[in-house]
């Protein structure tokens, strides 16, 4: 039995690695219909064989050892089924981007390229050549960051509004956006100073914020009172797109989020609670999978975590040829117009000469004393 546990350890290893190796290509977007079906073939024959491997160690061992074994078999295999699941998703995203296998075709001219005509430096006439431009399309993966949000009511004496929590270890302080407090017809209470630093900011700002108290409302109809500091607003708004996809992960299957699955792409936090009252909301109980993790809590399921999506945006790699064709009517206008011609436009000898070697040269040849006058020549070319 310990040897068929020792060839099972390696086989679980190799597919550890493949799942590692793929991904990695995933997350650098190098990933290919080809990689895609190679690693879902490997993890579907090792998947056949480990399932073998269990069945037969199972057989072997007494019956006190029968309930863990189970266990372990089914979460590596479940491991498994997720990640094949997982890499067919994707295929699919691949397929619908890419009309073309863009591997096995070579990329063909649009019907309507037109052919030109190039010249050369000689001004002769080479072969047409058509200018065209074409596009790789491939679907690109990359990974979102989700942190822990909610949607829960709060309550300010008999009034209440939905709000849009955000709980954030790092802050020391619980703060209310100013939308909600005015929905609540929030009531100062006192005033608190503090020192406000950002990030990447080594100085503090003392900011004066008037200070209220609300009551946060659980998942179980529970209460929460909450002191909190009253600002103009929270943060900017976060994606709520990778929230609705992380939902359909099959480990989280069943949960009840505590942000729940809305149309809405962009999530308006008005709520932050922080350090201080973190701990009277988030439970104990967490479920890892492949992706996201779930952490429950009084006000539902909170997800955190990276969570890889694709999307179907193409990627387009162009070739582009820009010729340009003087006719002889146009050269022979250039000439014309070309001051060199008549003697005016300065030869690229005396560029190059001294300006003493010009001045001398000048004034023996150029300009001569008769009759109590000068007579100066102008510098036409010769």
């Amino acid at each position: 039995m310990d040897k068929l546990k020792a060839v099972r350890g390696g086989h679980r290893s190799a597919v550890t690695r493949q799942i590692h190796k793929t991904d990695e290509k995933i997350n650098e977007g190098e990933i290919t219909r080809r990689d895609i079906h190679s690693a879902i073939e490997n993890l579907e024959r090792k998947h056949e064989l480990l399932q073998k491997l269990d069945a037969e160690i199972l057989d072997s061992l007494d019956a006190e050892s029968v309930e863990q074994e189970i266990l372990d078999a089914d979460e590596f295999n479940q491991h498994i089924d997720i990640n094949i699941r997982r890499y067919k998703e994707c295929d699919l995203e691949l397929r619908s981007s890419t009309p073309q296998d863009s591997e096995t075709q070579a990329p063909v001219p649009p019907a309507d390229a037109a052919a030109v005509n190039t010249v050369n430096v000689n001004g002769e006439e080479s072969n047409p050549m058509s200018t065209f431009y074409t596009s790789t399309p491939q679907a690109q993966a990359h990974t979102e960051i989700l942190l822990k949000t909610a949607v829960a009511p709060v309550w300010f004496e008999d009034r209440s509004a939905m709000s849009n929590i955000l709980l954030d270890e790092g802050s020391q302080k619980s703060f209310i956006s100013e939308d909600l407090a005015a929905q609540l017809q929030l009531k100062p209470c006192g005033n608190s100073t503090i020192s406000l630093s950002t990030f990447g900011n080594a100085n503090q700002n003392v900011r004066h914020m008037d200070k209220a108290q609300i009551t946060l409302e659980t998942e179980t109809g529970g209460f929460i009172p909450m002191d909190v500091l009253i600002v103009p607003r929270i943060a900017a708004p976060l994606s709520n797109v990778t929230n609705v996809i992380a939902s359909k992960l099959p480990y989280l299957k069943g949960l009840r989020l505590a942000n729940p699955v809305t149309e809405d792409r962009k999530f308006e936090l008005s709520l932050l609670i922080g350090a201080d009252y973190y701990w009277s909301i988030v439970q104990d109980h967490v479920i890892r999978g492949d992706g996201p993790t779930a952490v429950k809590s009084r006000l539902g399921y909170l997800l955190s975590g990276p969570m890889h999506t694709f999307t179907g945006e193409q990627s387009s790699t162009g070739m582009f040829n820009v010729l340009i064709q003087h006719q002889q009517e146009e050269r022979s206008l250039e000439k014309f117009w070309d001051l060199e011609s008549i003697g005016v436009k300065a030869d690229e000898l005396l560029e190059t000469t001294t300006m003493k070697d010009f001045n001398d040269e000048y004034e023996t040849k150029c300009i001569t004393y008769q009759d109590n006058r000068y007579t100066a020549k102008l510098p036409w070319r010769k």
